[in-house]
């Protein structure tokens, strides 16, 4: 029945069945937004992995340059 018109069986009022007001989309909608924030929260965490390899490296290149003089 989606895209046709219906009638609401309280108030009478006429309105148009819309794929975008089904609970299945709404639900579809959700699952994409928290796949989504799983893959962005998946990215930070190896950015932020990635930069603390490199704080530790230049930190372990400091400490040994010290220690040669």
């Amino acid at each position: 029945m989606l895209g046709e018109d219906a009638l609401c069986p309280f108030c009478g009022v006429q309105f148009r069945l819309r794929w975008e007001h089904t609970r299945e989309y709404r639900r579809e909608k959700e699952l994409e937004r928290e796949r989504r924030l799983a893959r962005q929260s998946k990215l930070w965490l190896q950015w932020s992995i990635a930069a603390a390899v490199v704080v530790i490296v230049a930190l372990i290149i400091m400490i040994a340059i010290a220690a040669s003089h």
